[in-house]
């Protein structure tokens, strides 16, 4: 309710494979009981690199997220 302190309510994996090479757009839901909450904040592990096999191997990895709806 602070905007500073956040209770994690749901944790999605990632279900793309590492070695998957294509450009990949995926949508992830979190679905968990209603709360109230006026801050959302949201939270992504990258990878530190690359995999191999990549055409940037070895190379920071990056994530990209243009949308987040919450109902």
């Amino acid at each position: 309710m602070d905007g500073t302190h956040f209770t994690e309510i749901g944790t999605v994996n990632n279900t793309v494979s590492q070695q998957d090479k294509t450009p990949t757009i995926k949508d992830f839901t979190a679905t968990f009981t209603p709360i109230k909450a006026r801050y959302v904040r949201a939270s992504a592990k990258v990878l530190n690199q690359l995999p191999k096999g990549h055409s940037g191997e070895g190379k920071p990895a990056w994530i990209f997220a243009d949308e987040f709806i919450v109902e």
